[in-house]
């Protein structure tokens, strides 16, 4: 990666892929995160 690929990654998913990870379930991460 350069840094111009560095820009454009969205910093959220980061937040998303922690949360999934800790929750180990996709249900309660999206309702830990307020998406579902």
């Amino acid at each position: 990666m350069n840094r111009n690929d560095l820009r454009r990654v969205d910093l959220n998913l980061l937040i998303v892929f922690e949360t999934l990870m800790h929750e180990r379930s996709v249900t309660r991460a999206a309702e830990k995160l307020f998406l579902g």
